[in-house]
């Protein structure tokens, strides 16, 4: 949106401009400046990332909502063993979860983020928070606006952060978006994944027991030691 400088929502699904999901010649004819997604880490994505100087943004999200949402995540994957939700989050926590890895690999991902953006300090990098966006969505939208060096209104800036509302993205996916052809949807029950459930901070407190809390509350800060994170639970 900001590229393009109005607050229209964008025809294709996150799915199809995902690097892990795709094929070069699905990603190739989306028009420049290319907006990609990836879970992937930096290391594994192509040299030109670092070559040609592609502006990076990170988003990041407190731990204990990741892993309830993967677990409802996960439960549109044909053949995944539901053994609940507290089970899927100590998996997620200490390891044994396929596929998706454990947090302990995301701790990895993390330690390496870091590293990387120290080695090469010449790749703009932004490290945007699920928390602070629905804080103040208008602000995080001048920040990325900013960021990208876009000239962006206050009104666009407004009108932007209106349209990507957890309600109305969630309504574009149902209505705007084309049908998502990327080779991998089979896995999912149906042939399609849904990406929108609730989109809360805190929908975590719904499910964890207290003292599973207090194990991320735990674990996590001794894994993300070095690591320059804000890791917010509530707003």
């Amino acid at each position: 949106m900001l590229t393009k400088g109005k607050a229209e929502h964008d025809p294709l699904p996150k799915e199809m401009v995902m690097v892990e999901f795709n094929p070069v010649e699905v990603l190739e004819p989306v028009p420049s400046p290319r907006v990609i997604n990836s879970h992937l880490f930096l290391r594994q994505l192509s040299k030109e990332v670092v070559t040609k100087r592609s502006r990076i943004i990170h988003v990041i999200r407190n731990p204990k909502d990741v892993a309830v949402s993967l677990y409802f995540h996960m439960l549109q994957i044909k053949g995944f063993k539901d053994d609940g939700v507290l089970d899927l989050a100590k998996g997620f926590l200490h390891g044994g979860i396929s596929p998706g890895g454990s947090y302990f690999d995301y701790f990895a991902y993390m330690k390496e983020m870091t590293q990387w953006q120290r080695e090469h300090p010449e790749v703009p990098v932004i490290n945007i928070y699920y928390e602070d966006v629905k804080k103040d969505p208008v602000k995080c939208v001048r920040q990325l606006a900013e960021f990208l060096k876009v000239d962006a209104s206050d009104q666009l800036c407004e009108d932007i952060a209106d349209q990507c509302s957890f309600k109305k993205l969630k309504q574009a996916d149902e209505t705007v978006k084309v049908k998502d052809t990327t080779p991998d949807r089979h896995i999912f029950k149906g042939g399609v994944s849904k990406l929108y459930r609730k989109g809360e901070v805190g929908d975590w407190k719904n499910y964890f027991t207290v003292a599973l809390s207090e194990e991320f509350d735990r674990v996590v800060p001794e894994n993300l030691k070095g690591c320059d994170l804000k890791i917010q639970y509530t707003i």
